[in-house]
């Protein structure tokens, strides 16, 4: 904790403001973003809200056997059984109105 008693663990609010000004590719341009996510032993797939995957840990290349360069700009879909799949444009859709 900082001599204010608050974390020094930088907020959401924080990241969000660093990452609000540049766009969704750059963010996952920045070395210390890609660690972190790289260094996660289970998957993670980030994807924006239309469901195109922006980024995916080699975590998700070995359990899924996609390489993790061609799963950029695919739908998250591709990893939804039926009827989840069918439905999730749906879903996101509703989502988004909230």
């Amino acid at each position: 904790m900082s001599d204010s008693g608050r974390s020094s663990t930088p907020s959401t609010e924080s990241l969000s403001s660093n990452t609000s000004s540049r766009s969704e590719t750059e963010v996952f341009h920045d070395p210390s973003i890609t660690m972190t996510l790289e260094g996660i032993i289970d998957s993670v797939v980030v994807a924006n809200i239309s469901g195109t995957i922006l980024f995916a840990n080699t975590a998700t290349e070995t359990m899924f056997g996609y390489p993790k360069e061609g799963l950029k700009g695919q739908n998250v879909m591709m990893f939804m059984p039926e009827p989840w799949k069918s439905h999730h444009h749906g879903f996101m859709s509703a989502y988004t109105k909230v």
